[in-house]
């Protein structure tokens, strides 16, 4: 595996807490990400009444820089109150704070990039669930027919009140047999 660049590397933040709580977002280091309120000028918006319309950006300079624009109710790194308008340095794994609720944690390093993919990727909420749910909302998909995730077409289904058929007979709506 050839050595990247660390100039080229990606930063994801982790929304931890807040309105947006579980979506993650994608940039590339290159690029400058506005995040505040309202959707003109910002790359990313979270609606929350104690975010300032344009609240932070991150650039980067030789290293990820975060910059309070100005906002109402400030902003914390890791506990510490930001100076307006001063960029502070980005590691990973730092907890940044804008709003009453909203954290954010920041992940640095490589991220595969997806085909045809531009310098952001949000992963919505529902990506973030653990295996345990989506795999409950998998067997839910079964309508009703027994079915479950690791199901196979052909083996057979008992219905209550119905009989047993296989699977792929029960998902065509066909051959029952009766008890």
């Amino acid at each position: 595996m050839e050595e990247q660049n660390p100039s080229s590397t990606d930063i994801k933040l982790i929304i931890e807490k807040g309105p947006k709580k579980g979506e993650s977002i994608e940039y590339k280091s290159t690029k400058l990400i506005k995040i505040g309120r309202v959707v003109c000028g910002n790359t990313f918006q979270i609606k929350e009444s104690g975010i300032s319309s344009n609240h932070i950006s991150i650039h980067f300079d030789n290293q990820r820089m975060l910059t309070d624009l100005h906002s109402s109710n400030g902003t914390f790194l890791n506990s510490q109150k930001l100076e307006p308008r001063v960029p502070t340095a980005l590691n990973e794994g730092d907890c940044i704070k804008i709003g009453e609720l909203t954290s954010i944690i920041v992940k640095i390093g490589m991220v595969v990039e997806e085909e045809g993919g531009g310098g952001l990727r949000r992963n919505a909420r529902r990506l973030g669930r653990s295996k345990a749910v989506v795999e409950e909302e998998i067997s839910d998909l079964g309508l009703g027919l027994g079915l479950g995730l690791h199901d196979k077409l052909g083996e057979g289904v008992v219905e209550e009140g119905v009989g047993t058929r296989n699977l792929q007979s029960a998902v065509e709506g066909s051959s029952v047999n009766h008890l």
